[in-house]
């Protein structure tokens, strides 16, 4: 099986949360083959962070660490942004603008399309509930807490 993940699940593995450590367990299966992100991730991740140290989330320390950590990561495979990629977005974009799809997310859900994995074998994690609607209308399989 191939998992994608968005920011808001990647988030969650790196600041513990309600979800954290079953979607670890989730993440940690045998059968997990590739985790995709896409590279847009890799700067949501940072926003994310540096909001929750702007909001005295986490001390300046953790904040390090946790980036530290990330940046060091070697099991994501990252799928770059793309001349593709923006244009599927856009069709994205006016396919699902009026269920409340956003400008990254699109860019997000893209990603996938263009990741070249068969759709039976992968699983999108996501805490985003407009989003899991939308990938939901595409088809895709989502990763649902038990």
């Amino acid at each position: 099986m191939n998992l994608f993940l968005d920011t808001s699940a990647i988030v969650k593995l790196y600041n513990p949360e309600a979800e954290t450590e079953e979607l670890t367990n989730f993440i940690l299966q045998d059968d997990i083959e590739e985790i995709l992100i896409s590279e847009i991730a890799l700067i949501e991740f940072h926003s994310a962070f540096w909001k929750k140290f702007r909001e005295n989330q986490i001390t300046e320390d953790d904040l390090n660490i946790v980036i530290k950590l990330f940046s060091n990561e070697t099991f994501y495979k990252i799928i770059p942004l793309s001349e593709s990629i923006i244009k599927t977005a856009i069709d994205l974009m006016e396919r699902h603008g009026r269920n409340g799809l956003r400008t990254l997310d699109s860019i997000q859900m893209s990603s996938i399309f263009i990741a070249n994995v068969n759709y039976d074998d992968l699983t999108v994690i996501t805490f985003d509930s407009i989003l899991t609607k939308i990938i939901a209308l595409e088809g895709i399989q989502i990763y649902s807490k038990s």
